[in-house]
């Protein structure tokens, strides 16, 4: 099995999309990764490393034995995936700032999941 199929499997993201929407790519491209048409760029391999809690080198098969990194919070929480979703910017903001971040992602979150609810309730 690819490892880019294994990892996100393993990490209990149960298809492709919910992927995607997680890394702000489209389906297609998680599709092209798992079948070995492509690879993610170099900045996507990292965030699929860090949210995965292996090395890059074990994503792209150089590397056989999984080999984990030690991630910022527990790989498989929600708030590893948020942390993945905003690689990068992270860096320069303290922890409190980093605690509004998430609770302002997560109140926005529950404000489109109950926008959704109600567009259905409309029809």
């Amino acid at each position: 099995m690819n490892r880019f199929r294994e990892q996100r499997i393993k990490h209990g993201f149960k298809s492709q999309k919910e992927l995607a929407d997680i890394l702000f790519v489209n389906q297609t491209a998680v599709s092209q990764w798992e079948r070995g048409i492509t690879t993610p760029s170099s900045q996507l391999l990292i965030k699929l490393s860090e949210l995965y809690g292996v090395t890059t080198d074990y994503l792209l098969g150089r590397d056989e034995k999984e080999s984990p990194t030690t991630p910022s919070v527990e790989s498989d929480s929600p708030r590893s995936h948020l942390m993945a979703a905003f690689w990068g910017g992270e860096k320069d903001l303290s922890q409190e700032e980093l605690d509004d971040m998430w609770n302002d992602v997560e109140r926005f979150a529950a404000f489109l999941a109950e926008k959704k609810r109600q567009e259905k309730k409309n029809g």
